[in-house]
């Protein structure tokens, strides 16, 4: 009687569990929209210093190896000294009277990344220095390009497209220079280039 009695208790609990995990339930669903928050984002790429070699023509065509040495005549000297033909050796045929030279654009700087609210990215240029100098010799510097702030759409962070390519020049002035060599900053002058997401 009592194996009876547990078999249909066994047999009860089945039916039930049965009946539980095999009736359907009724479906519960949930939107959750996803966002994502995209952080401004500005990668400039530049030099470590960049050096201007400047050769003797770059001032004038008569410091060419073509044109120098320049010869003006063919002299008599007398004994005293004095020349037949007066005084040929005067003025130069070069002129260079502020001895400046200015430079090609040359690409100096690139930036990429992400824009600001407008979705764009922006550069300033600029050079906060006057003179580089080797001892008492002196060379003026002046930045001459870009002249204006650069604005572009900002294209994203493939490597292969940079948002800005951005070009320098400058005007080295060297009516004080009086040594070759390596004129250098004499203090934290520098080329400085600001990129900003705007």
């Amino acid at each position: 009687m009592k194996k009876i009695l547990v078999l249909a208790g066994i047999l009860g609990i089945t039916t039930v569990s049965s009946s539980l995990f095999s009736a359907p339930a009724k479906a519960v669903v949930a939107d959750v929209p996803i966002n994502v928050d995209v952080p401004e984002i500005v990668y400039l790429q530049t030099y470590e210093s960049i050096t201007y070699q400047l050769d003797a023509a770059d001032l004038s065509d008569a410091f060419s190896a073509a044109n120098n040495p320049e010869k003006v005549a063919a002299v008599t000297v007398k004994k005293d000294g004095t020349i037949d033909a007066g005084d040929p050796l005067t003025a130069p045929e070069f002129t260079t009277p502020n001895a400046k030279v200015t430079t090609a654009d040359f690409l100096a700087y690139q930036v990429w990344g992400i824009g600001g609210a407008t979705g764009k990215l922006k550069a300033v240029v600029d050079y906060d220095g006057t003179e580089l100098k080797n001892g008492t010799s002196t060379v003026g510097i002046k930045l001459t390009s870009p002249t204006a702030d650069v604005e572009a759409d900002a294209k994203g962070l493939d490597p292969a497209t940079p948002t800005i390519k951005g070009n320098v020049s400058f005007e080295f002035d060297l009516k004080g220079a009086t040594k070759a060599g390596l004129h250098s900053p004499t203090g934290t002058e520098a080329l400085k280039i600001t990129a900003t997401a705007i």
